[in-house]
């Protein structure tokens, strides 16, 4: 019995509940793209992930935690609760180790420690769906706004490094000033930023830093949000790096030099110029990556893709990991990318005229 119990349901499991999600994307029930569907219902990992814990008996108070973690996350990012997985995942990831250390405690040879366990884990996953809906232990956002003189500038590097959260940058800035931002972060953030001329070139930098593991609750719902402004009238060599969350980048009347995006896990979404040029590169681990182009304007995307599902514009012309636009040419006046990507979706779109 013992040996029958060992074998692992997981992957059946799994196989079993892609099956039904791919059916019902296929017929209409699950709208939006593949990666639309996984960002969204990845939790079912570790509700399958809790259940194969059950099966083979082996820890029932981590068991139940995860299976009770994998439906909180699930009901987050269906929008049942005013947080998503990412979101609850940087509050609550100590659970884990919590749940752990009293699978040890508990064991599971004993004949009463099955239903121990399963007690103390439905304890937790409670304590847990109370914390998070009424948020006891809560945490103000503090705001801080930035201002960059221009300082005549004709060229900027510059580095934005967001944590967690979202970003979003667009031209905006008034004309002495190279970069207007609102930075909305949580208390236990510390923000620094930096600024140094040398004749015509700037350098700058905006970060945040000394992120706390447990990240308290709020009832106003807010999030880490920066919105950031800059001058149409300088180059710009500019590196934008996240861990986690969305980026919402709008190149339009803005010009570079080189573009480098860096993201762990999350969405980047970015509006590409409507003339260039503009080389660069894109960095995504884990997550989507949305272009949208201007009607006409010559672009040349390579890839550098593992597990990605890939849709485009049926005019374009895709051959060996190169994407191109119907009248790219390269002359020097094209919008250039290299797009990495490891796993999750990758969308280029034309950019709707409104």
């Amino acid at each position: 019995m013992q040996n029958w119990r060992r074998h692992s349901i997981f992957w059946p499991l799994l196989l079993i509940a892609v099956g039904i999600l791919l059916l019902m994307n296929n017929l209409g029930n699950l709208p939006g793209t593949t990666w639309d569907v996984v960002s969204r219902l990845w939790p079912l990992l570790l509700i399958a992930a809790g259940l194969d814990g059950f099966w083979r008996g082996q820890g029932y108070a981590g068991a139940t935690v995860v299976t009770g973690l994998g439906v909180i996350f699930l009901m987050g990012n269906l929008g049942y609760l005013s947080f998503t997985a990412w979101d609850l995942i940087l509050r609550l990831w100590p659970i884990f180790l919590v749940a752990l250390g009293l699978d040890i405690i508990v064991g599971h040879q004993r004949p009463w420690s099955a239903a121990l366990g399963v007690l103390i884990g439905l304890f937790i996953t409670a304590g847990i769906f109370w914390l998070i809906t009424s948020a006891p232990f809560t945490s103000d956002y503090k705001t801080e706004e930035v201002t960059f003189n221009l300082n005549n500038a004709t060229t900027a590097r510059g580095t934005i490094a967001m944590p967690v959260g979202k970003l979003e940058l667009s031209s905006g800035a008034e004309s002495d000033t190279l970069l207007t931002g609102t930075l909305y972060m949580n208390n236990n953030e510390e923000f620094s930023k930096s600024l140094s001329f040398n004749g015509s070139t700037t350098t700058f930098r905006l970060d945040s830093h000394g992120f706390a593991a447990f990240v308290p609750f709020s009832r106003s719902g807010g999030q880490e949000n920066w919105v950031i402004r800059l001058n149409p009238a300088p180059t710009y060599n500019l590196t934008l790096q996240m861990a986690a969350g969305d980026m919402a980048i709008n190149l339009g009347g803005l010009k570079f030099s080189n573009l480098l995006i860096q993201t762990a896990v999350g969405k980047t979404t970015i509006n590409l110029p409507s003339e260039g040029p503009l080389s660069g590169t894109i960095k995504t681990a884990v997550g989507e990556t949305v272009l949208y182009v201007p009607s006409g304007v010559p672009v040349r995307l390579t890839f550098d893709k593992g597990l990605v599902s890939f849709v485009y514009p049926p005019n374009f012309n895709f051959n060996r990991d190169v994407l191109t636009s119907p009248n790219f040419s390269n002359n020097g006046a094209a919008i250039d990318l290299k797009i990495d990507h490891a796993v999750g979706s990758i969308r280029v779109e034309y950019l709707s005229k409104e």
